[in-house]
């Protein structure tokens, strides 16, 4: 098996992974995803902290601080999640 593909059998027919799976940093990978989540979540709450801004609930701003059950039902409410 050649042209590049990942895997290739030895000479007992078993498949090895190729050097490209050797690569694979699953630390660097899962902070990668970790800092992603971490901006979605600021993108979610600064997209909700302009909406209450724009309908004057400014209660509401400082409830959603604190309360993460309410702050995922407005971002429910007001379309910024499609689910809880």
């Amino acid at each position: 098996m050649s042209g590049g593909h990942p895997f290739s059998a030895d000479r007992s027919g078993t498949e090895t992974v190729g050097m490209w799976i050797n690569e694979y940093n699953e630390e660097e990978t899962m902070q990668m995803f970790k800092e992603e989540g971490r901006q979605e979540e600021a993108n979610l709450f600064s997209a909700l902290i302009k909406k209450l801004t724009s309908l004057g609930k400014s209660e509401d701003i400082i409830k959603i601080a604190d309360d993460s059950t309410f702050r995922e039902k407005l971002y429910v409410q007001y379309g910024l999640k499609k689910t809880m």
